[in-house]
């Protein structure tokens, strides 16, 4: 690949990458619902036609924003916790993770409803569960109070983002 052709292929990508932004931006600010494409080029400070150069349709813009959101938000889910650490310090630790990034990204509140079809919310939910395991043996007592657990956390931190009482850095 020649150097002219890969420069290119670097500043497509850098402008994929701010539409992407862009787009995580207006998610977690409005809702993927409420989205226009017109709104998105004017933050990015392109005209419409500019945003159909490097993506087909708004459906792929918002399924690349989704799937990166997913990704950041698996990171905090995967975070390693210390072995020795009791099965409730754990949980109290990844808790602390996802309420710190969930601060900064207020997107990330959506992954936090445990009725959602996230696979990301659903390894969190599993993950949680292995660790109630020590507590109790029953299963679908442990999924529940993972379901209750999560959608505290969730009504909690929306009550905050409401009353602007937690830190928003998109």
């Amino acid at each position: 690949m020649s150097k002219t052709k890969k420069n290119k292929t670097v500043f497509a990508e850098g402008i994929r990458y701010k539409i992407i932004e862009k787009t995580i931006d207006i998610i977690g600010r409005d809702g993927a619902v409420n989205m226009s494409v017109h709104q998105l080029a004017k933050e990015c400070g392109f005209v419409t036609t500019t945003l159909y150069t490097y993506f087909s349709s708004k459906k792929e813009i918002v399924e690349e924003a989704w799937k990166e959101m997913s990704d950041r938000f698996g990171k905090i889910v995967a975070v390693p916790v210390p072995e020795k650490a009791s099965e409730e310090m754990k949980v109290r630790m990844i808790s602390l993770y996802m309420l710190v990034f969930i601060s900064k990204n207020k997107w990330a509140v959506l992954f936090l409803d445990p009725f959602s079809n996230f696979d990301v919310t659903n390894k969190l939910i599993l993950r949680l569960c292995k660790l109630l395991k020590r507590f109790s043996n029953d299963d679908e007592q442990n999924e529940y109070r993972v379901y209750r657990f999560l959608a505290g956390i969730q009504f909690k931190v929306r009550y905050r983002f409401s009353r602007n009482e937690l830190p928003v850095e998109n």
